[in-house]
């Protein structure tokens, strides 16, 4: 019978009656990746944060976590499931004794711990307006973040100073905790690029701060919690993430049970962010992003 079904399949050249069958397969793909790049462009838009000097931020330097407020032996099972994510996205990891960028804090009081940090240092929580800063400290959701981004040249070289007016290099301004300094201490790229629809820059992450308020997380598995912190830390998701087609970790606290471990459209994501050109603008960064995800995901 399963010889009667393979030979079925094979095409006999001339016979009419095989050639068409081909014809629906090609509609269905056609339509199947269609739709993934719609999903695909619908978690572009709802993930993608405020670009930094007009890109996309990422990792460039080796991640380091570091985790604290759990027994060390959940800290090290957290700090290796992000290592473990980011080797899968492509993203740097630092394998030695390294100073941590990634810092991951375990509380039963997230607002009180904020609320201290913003009143001691109040440029120590970066976020793009009033409005985002106010639902990260005073907020309730189970785990919040920000990230420090700076700007440096295309080739990973940091940006020169320049004090004289009239400078002929390009300037950047940044949002958030690394703001670069205007008037006469304004600084400027000193690359250059053979590409025309490059920049001469390149945002970069430098360090990355998840809090995790644990009253509000119980009950959901420390691996899922874990996956959360790496897709919104490698990634550099915006806080608070908007609704999106495709399935997410990030609906990991969703009223219905939410999801609990990265799906292939978070992989998909992450691997895209790694892979898109780090000194395009971000408007071309994102439709990228966009491609690259298609190609992962389609059959």
């Amino acid at each position: 019978m399963l010889t009667l079904t393979l030979s079925a399949l094979l095409a006999v050249p001339g016979d009419p009656l095989v050639q068409p069958a081909d014809e629906p397969d090609i509609v269905v793909e056609a339509r199947k990746r269609e739709e993934i790049e719609a999903q695909a462009r619908s978690l572009v838009r709802a993930l993608v944060a405020t670009p930094v000097g007009g890109q996309l931020p990422r990792w460039h330097a080796p991640i380091c976590p570091r985790v604290i407020g759990v027994r060390p032996e959940i800290a090290a099972r957290v700090a290796g499931r992000i290592r473990a994510v980011a080797e899968e996205a492509g993203a740097p990891i630092a394998h030695k004794r390294c100073d941590p960028n990634f810092l991951v804090t375990f509380t039963d009081d997230a607002s009180g711990l904020l609320a201290r940090l913003s009143k001691r240092s109040p440029r120590a929580i970066s976020a793009p307006n009033v409005r985002d800063r106010a639902k990260l400290v005073t907020g309730e959701a189970p785990v919040r973040w920000w990230f420090g981004a700076e700007v440096e040249n295309a080739d990973g070289r940091p940006l020169v100073g320049e004090t004289a007016a009239g400078s002929t290099g390009m300037m950047m301004g940044v949002g958030g905790a690394r703001d670069l300094p205007g008037n006469g201490d304004a600084m400027t790229a000193d690359a250059w690029s053979s590409r025309l629809t490059g920049t001469y820059v390149r945002a970069s992450l430098a360090e990355v701060s998840a809090i995790v308020d644990v009253t509000r997380a119980t009950g959901k598995p420390l691996d899922a919690v874990s996956d959360y912190i790496a897709m919104v830390g490698l990634g550099a998701i915006r806080y608070l993430p908007g609704d999106a087609a495709a399935p997410s970790i990030l609906r990991l606290f969703d009223a219905d049970g939410g999801i609990v471990a990265l799906t292939e459209w978070d992989r998909a994501y992450l691997k895209a962010v790694y892979r898109i050109r780090p000194n395009a603008t971000a408007f071309s960064q994102r439709g990228q992003l966009v491609a690259e995800m298609t190609r992962e995901l389609a059959p």
